[in-house]
């Protein structure tokens, strides 16, 4: 039997597949689909997609002894056609797309089929690495449906920061139990009705002349070609735009919208070879005579918006006003691990070679511990994010290691409280100078507070929600909770300050109040962060407190690069063959960032635009937009004919600058 009806039994999966995979598609397209649906009178294309699968089934059940014929024959050549008239009546690059792989995943069902019929018994794998692949794909919609961005699995090295307890991790993410446990009820149910469906299937059987049958299983091929009759029915915004943010799919060269600067830029960037190791060769360190000795407190928020901190924080505002506000300051990487690799390593935190830092010390964490210092990282979790011996030490186990008391039970900003506690009690108990990172998790999603900072509402109740309701509706309730979220942070900030000031601290100690990076909040359609290269991703605040630092307000661009350069001018200590400077020193420069939603991608940024470039050891210029990353009529009339010979300028501008921050010049 299961010779006999395992095509059927891979063709169910295939329509299963096909089903998530339409509206995977009408993510990635949202416009060309919703057109879809007006033509047909505002109804749900996806339901009769549905509908047609399901008709397939029940139609090849009825016609059993013809069902190779339907499925050999009829079915490739009527999607193809289907495609190929709809792409071009359309001109639709959505429908392209769908048809490509659609077709793809047919021909995929077909290399199975005629595997299966000659060893069944590789269904055992061939049916779990199909429910698995349609699991992933259901994944990758969603989260593209949040974050206009694919679902990479260097996110799952972000995750393994939880000291190794993956099911915590991904509670932390956002999913609640119940959704967890969606997928392995969908697992159970499907392999529960495999008996019935092969039991009450047909066979379908391949077709005599087999030759034309395997042809009309490559007609993806075809399908994917016709996008050069497709281009010229293409803007410059739609074709980069689908480029960028589906960096994996082989979207077909077009001359036309390629580099269209890249020969003028060649002067720029020829033959610069750059090794992943020009991105993490740390700088030396050493005391000048004027030597000033003090505790540094790095306040690290998560997801912090410097927006935010000038429209939603007064009080940490009039404390900026004592030191050193950058207000353009950026994290040099839209997550949370480059973050603090850039911070501590003073290094640019580029995604390949990343694990190199999982055995490789700070030189300057080393240089501080050589002078006397101690090094601690205070967090709600015990995970570590790259250099094992500078793991978090969760804030339970400094209490009672220090025969503290502690509740059992506490809310994610109450443990932000404990955090401030247990830093006041290190510096207080210290026996000599501390560098302390104490690292707020309550402004990550979903944005914790106590009940008396609701001050904005509606906010998202249950995470569930977010799958349950409209995303303008998602994203005005995420928002309100980030709002009531700083409103906390804010008094938590500045009752920090005056605990350091009452118990005799503040003079003795430099305070770094910050963000690791930023964060979407519905702006653009993408919510969270890691997730593109929006500014709003990475601008966050960087402010400098302590006795004797100067009162400054830095408009230029500076990054994550650029703090511990700047403690060193506060302290007394040099930093030669650094990436950054000290912030009160230097002419603007702009500053490097990356987005581990696409491999390799870096991003240059000046104070009025971006150059996007791809490094394969070495580096190409692919296109310039504006800081948010908008892909619009403005960032196709910088292409225009009139406008492209200042395009070119500052693409070259941002090449040379690039080079200078990488090469250290």
């Amino acid at each position: 039997m299961l010779r006999n009806k395992s095509a059927f039994l891979l063709l169910a999966q295939f329509c299963l597949f096909n089903v998530v995979l339409f509206y995977f598609c009408r993510a990635v397209f949202p416009i060309d689909f919703a057109a879809l649906d007006l033509l047909i009178g505002g109804f749900d294309t996806g339901i009769l997609w549905a509908a047609g699968n399901v008709t397939l089934l029940a139609l090849l059940l009825k016609r059993a002894p013809a069902a190779g014929r339907y499925v050999y024959v009829y079915l490739p050549a009527a999607l193809f056609a289907a495609f190929s008239l709809t792409i071009h009546g359309f001109s639709s690059m959505g429908l392209w797309y769908l048809g490509v792989l659609c077709l793809f995943a047919y021909f995929v069902w077909f290399v199975q089929a005629c595997i299966a019929r000659h060893k069944p018994w590789l269904m055992i794998v061939l049916v779990p690495v199909n429910f698995l692949a349609t699991l992933l794909l259901y994944v990758d919609y969603v989260h593209y449906s949040l974050t206009r961005e694919h679902f990479n699995l260097f996110y799952l090295r972000i995750i393994r920061a939880d000291g190794g307890n993956f099911w915590q991790a991904v509670m932390n993410t956002g999913i609640t139990p119940f959704m967890a446990i969606l997928p392995f009820a969908g697992a159970f149910l499907f392999f529960a009705l495999l008996y019935p469906v092969l039991h009450f299937g047909v066979a379908i059987e391949l077709p005599r002349r087999r030759l034309p049958a395997f042809a009309l299983s490559l007609l993806f091929l075809p399908v994917y070609f016709q996008f050069g009759l497709l281009l010229p029915e293409l803007s410059l915004s739609e074709y980069l735009n689908f480029k960028v943010r589906n960096f994996w799919f082989p979207l077909p060269a077009a001359a036309e919208f390629e580099s269209v600067a890249a020969a003028d830029l060649s002067s720029v960037l020829r033959d610069v070879k750059l090794p992943a190791g020009e991105f993490s060769r740390q700088a030396d360190y050493a005391w000048l005579p004027a030597r000033k000795d003090r505790h540094i407190v790095f306040l690290i928020l998560e997801s912090l918006r410097q927006d935010f901190l000038q429209e939603a924080m007064p009080k940490t505002l009039r404390l900026a006003r004592d030191g050193i506000l950058c207000k353009n300051h950026l994290s040099n990487s839209n997550e949370t691990e480059g973050a603090m690799i850039a911070l501590f390593y003073g290094t640019l935190p580029f995604i390949v070679g990343r694990s190199h830092y999982d055995n490789t010390a700070s030189t300057w964490i080393d240089f501080m511990k050589d002078s006397g210092y101690d090094f601690m990282r205070l967090h709600c979790s015990h995970g570590n994010l790259f250099f094992p011996e500078y793991r978090y030490v969760h804030f339970r186990e400094y209490f009672r290691a220090n025969n503290l008391t502690v509740p059992e039970e506490t809310s994610i900003e109450e443990n932000s409280r404990l955090i401030c506690d247990a830093v006041i009690h290190r510096l207080k108990n210290a026996d000599k100078k501390c560098i302390i990172e104490a690292s707020l998790f309550h402004t990550h999603y979903k944005y914790w507070y106590p009940q008396q900072f609701e001050k904005y509402t509606p906010v998202l109740g249950n995470n569930s929600e977010i799958l349950s309701l409209a995303f303008s509706d998602v994203a005005e309730r995420l928002a309100n909770r980030y709002r009531n979220s700083i409103l906390f942070t804010d008094q938590l900030i500045m009752e920090f300050v005056e605990r350091l000031k009452s118990e005799g601290l503040y003079d003795d100690t430099l305070l770094v109040i910050m963000g690791d990076h930023g964060e979407m909040l519905g702006e653009g359609g993408k919510l969270f962060h890691a997730n593109g290269g929006e500014i709003l991703q990475y601008h966050t605040p960087f402010i400098l407190l302590g006795k004797d630092v100067a009162k400054a307000v830095v408009n230029k661009i500076t990054s994550h690069i650029d703090v511990v350069p700047t403690l060193g001018g506060q302290m007394g200590f040099s930093v030669s063959g650094a990436y950054g400077s000290d912030v009160l020193g230097f002419a603007d420069k702009g500053a490097v960032t990356f987005d581990i939603a696409g491999k390799d991608r870096m991003i240059y940024r000046d104070a009025k635009s971006s150059s996007l470039f791809h490094w394969s050891g070495s580096l190409e210029w692919v296109m310039i937009c504006d800081n948010f990353f908008r892909f619009d009529e403005t960032f196709e009339n910088q292409y225009l004919p009139a406008n492209l010979s200042a395009t070119v300028l500052n693409a070259r501008e941002h090449s040379a600058r690039l080079l200078n921050i990488i090469q250290k010049k």
